[in-house]
């Protein structure tokens, strides 16, 4: 039950009309004949979908009332509007509470609305709505107030080409299944409709179009619709399958080797034990944070070695591959390197290949590695932990996969070595990482003491930042770590501020170009409208049309397809180096990643590191992640580090090394970890990002949030993501669910009804029976 109220004066600087809608809690039930509550839960995971299907209809009626429709990133604007200027003079608001939000350092989007609600206006300031069009003409030059009439009949605006209903689905499909198997329908649909902004097509034309699919899967969880495809559960399959036909085909490594190293324990000695012996040609190494897998991997190469055969180690990034060298791995690559280097890939020819931090590596990429595995008649140890991060920029939890479906020999590491200084940490973090979550957060809140609650977000951050410092000045290692980029970068600016007041940054500041990577899916960069004149594109290999791997060129403002029988925008970007100006190849983007550009100010003493593999002036490579200290600058203004070495004053990617997300704090070791977890970065907030952080630290954790029972609602949740293969076996117990209930409703039908009703059913299982098998 619903009702709308329409106010009758409105602000003079928001052309909106003022609409109170009032949604009573409160719907009718047929199947159980009475009235139910509604579950807000639903209703604001459905907001997105919500929002397209709204904004689907209304630019529908615009384009019949005869104005274009261009879309932006984020939403639309009616095409042939004079400026950008023109429509930020018309939002008064919106300006408000950015300016206040910039001036305060806000980011999160939920704060930013609560700042909406402080900051409106009095309704003493409202204009009655006969009276606006005179208000409006006031803030409108002749020239745009002409152009602005001439918007409905121009005959000069070109519409854009119409996305296809197939097309949409496809890129909408092709977004959300890049980094995951399984999407909710919802977001699937509300995409697409956001690609078709003003196309004529009803919401209910995008549910045909991905109905009427015979690749689709689909399930209810929770009372949400989540899809698959058959290609999903395809790769899924094929890599169960590889991992599968290499068990049981080699001879043991070294089946009578003794462990030279007596420190190590039960657990550690019987890994390297049973990767020695077994027959397998794919094997897992299950440690928990802490358990000392690094030291065990050592002993493992020795027993390798000592029958002349060796263990080639990669990993997913660069700072983890640091980290190994200085462990004793010093030929460690990452696995891009690996990936696309054959004399890499042909080193480990009846050798043995272990990955570290193997969770971290999506299907795509476990697929990879089974492939050059095979071929290469070699062993694959796959180093993780399930219970942490899984791969952040890829679909599957691979390992998972491999572990509970395919069933790989895993052997594991439980003994927590990590925090056995200190007994309660140490128990806190073994409740955590055996899943017992909430047991866990009891020692860390109860018996620790570790879990501080202030609800002022200024009084918290000043908290956390005073609690690392005093780290740094006692010479421990710390790190902050925080749930999501913006509060990050919000923590990071009140820690350098007080290292100012304390003289640990020196001198005067400088500031700097920096380019932050927008992680655009390959979706997300077929599409012209997502390219902004404050973008930069970088390369990563050679390309053709003129691009260089490593180089950057700026985007330029986009030429719409006006030409006849142009079907498509064009993109140019322009060289850095000698400004040549090139058309982008955005419709095969594999090659480059889009990045925003933005400032960073830095200063002597500042803690930096790259985001990006980086050359110092010397030539020599910093690598990404990698933590460096400001020494100073040169009289060019060039960046001189402590170790030595040089970075260019553009460099562009480099950023502050104070806060970390759990997703890049993993594999770190410190002394004090202090966390941050506000109800405005929640949404980031699960089992595995309170597993990350925690088990960060050696011998303190600190954990301060705003709300102790909403943080508590979030570490319950599990960051698992549901498989294609499992979504598939949901879908065919969800069949043969309404295939009983179908069975009992007929059972009070008359017989012969009954009787049609059965054999219909029989027809249907064994079509849907056909078809899973296919």
């Amino acid at each position: 039950m619903e009702h709308t109220y329409q106010g009758k004066k409105v602000l003079a600087g928001q052309p909106l009309q003022h609409i109170h809608n009032f949604l009573f809690s409160v719907t009718y039930s047929p199947n159980r004949q009475k009235f139910l509550a509604l579950d807000p839960y639903l209703i604001f995971k459905s907001a997105p979908y919500l929002q397209a299907y709204f904004h689907t209809q209304l630019t529908n009626k615009l384009v019949k009332l005869g104005y274009a429709i261009e879309r932006t990133p984020d939403a639309w604007e009616i095409k042939g509007v004079v400026s950008r200027e023109l429509i930020k003079r018309f939002s008064e608001r919106t300006q408000t509470i950015e300016k206040i939000s910039k001036e305060k350092g806000i980011t999160n989007t939920k704060v930013k609305a609560q700042l909406g609600a402080k900051t409106r206006l009095s309704k003493s300031k409202s204009v009655p709505e006969k009276e606006l069009l005179e208000v409006w003409k006031t803030l409108l030059s002749s020239e745009e107030l002409k152009a602005l009439q001439q918007l409905k009949s121009s005959k000069t605006l070109k519409e854009a080409p119409v996305l296809s209903l197939e097309n949409a689905i496809d890129r909408s499909l092709a977004h959300f299944l890049e980094r995951q198997s399984v999407a909710e329908e919802k977001k699937i649909l509300g995409h697409a409709m956001q690609l078709c902004f003003g196309s004529g097509y009803a919401p209910k034309d995008f549910e045909a179009e991905l109905n009427r699919r015979s690749n689709i899967l689909k399930a209810t969880e929770n009372e949400v619709s989540l899809i698959t495809t058959q290609e999903m559960v395809r790769h899924e399959n094929a890599l169960i399958d590889k991992a599968v036909s290499l068990k049981g085909k080699f001879p043991a490594l070294h089946a009578d080797y003794i462990p030279k190293r007596d420190f190590l324990n039960s657990d550690q000695k019987n890994a390297v034990k049973e990767i020695l012996t077994t027959h397998d040609g794919v094997i897992a190494l299950e440690g928990k944070a802490g358990a000392g897998k690094t030291t065990m991997l050592q002993e493992l190469s020795d027993g390798l070695k000592a029958v002349h055969k060796k263990m080639v180690v990669i990993a997913p990034s660069s700072k983890a591959v640091d980290v190994l060298r200085k462990e004793g791995f010093q030929s460690a690559n990452t696995i891009a390197s690996f990936l696309i280097q054959p004399q890499l890939q042909e080193s480990i020819r009846h050798q043995v290949l272990c990955v570290d931090e193997a969770s971290l590596s999506g299907v795509p990429t476990l697929s990879k590695l089974l492939d050059i595995v095979q071929q290469k008649k070699a062993r694959l140890v796959l180093s993780g932990n399930i219970r942490q991060h899984n791969s952040p920029g890829e679909f599957g939890d691979g390992l998972r996969i491999l572990q509970q479906q395919a069933q790989i020999k895993t052997v594991h590491l439980q003994q927590n070595m990590r925090q056995r200084e200190v007994p309660e940490y140490k128990e806190a973090v073994d409740f955590i990482a055996r899943g017992k979550t909430l047991q866990g957060f009891q020692v860390l809140d109860q018996k620790m003491k570790a879990v501080v609650e202030i609800p002022e977000q200024d009084k918290r951050m000043e908290f956390l930042a005073e609690q690392y410092i005093q780290s740094l000045n006692t010479k421990r290692t710390a790190l902050i770590v925080s749930p999501t980029n913006a509060e990050k970068e919000q923590l990071s600016e009140v820690v350098r501020k007080k290292l100012k007041a304390q003289g640990t940054l020196q001198g005067k500041s400088k500031v700097f170009e920096q380019l932050k990577n927008i992680s655009f899916t390959e979706s997300q960069k077929k599409d012209p409208s997502n390219y902004q004149s404050v973008q930069y594109i970088r390369f990563i290999r050679n390309t053709k049309g003129g691009f260089q791997a490593g180089q950057h060129y700026e985007v330029m403002p986009s030429k719409a397809a006006t030409q006849k029988g142009q079907k498509e925008t064009e993109i140019t970007v322009k060289d850095l180096q000698i400004g040549q100006i090139l058309s982008l190849p955005y419709q095969n983007p594999k090659p480059y990643s889009v990045f925003q550009k933005s400032a960073i100010e830095l200063n002597k003493g500042d803690l930096v590191k790259p985001t990006l593999n980086l050359k110092s002036m010397e030539g020599t490579k910093i690598n990404n992640g990698t933590a460096q200290k400001i020494k100073g600058f040169s009289k060019s203004g060039d960046i001189l580090l402590e170790n030595g070495k040089t970075l260019a004053k553009d460099c562009y990617h480099i950023a502050h090394n104070y806060v970390s997300t759990s997703h890049g704090a993993q594999g770190a070791t410190v002394k004090d970890v202090y966390i941050s977890m506000s109800e405005a970065s929640l949404g980031a907030v699960n089992q595995q990002t309170l597993y990350v952080a925690v088990s960060r630290g050696k011998s303190k954790v600190q954990l301060v949030t705003d709300n102790k029972q909403a943080l508590k609602r979030a570490i319950a949740r599990t960051g698992e993501r549901k498989t294609a293969r499992e979504l598939e076996k949901q879908q065919h117990r969800d069949f043969i669910s309404r295939q009983q209930r179908e069975q009992y409703k007929a059972l009070t039908r008359e017989p012969k009804t009954h009787a049609k009703t059965i054999q219909k059913q029989s027809t249907l299982t064994k079509g849907f029976s056909q078809r899973t098998r296919h």
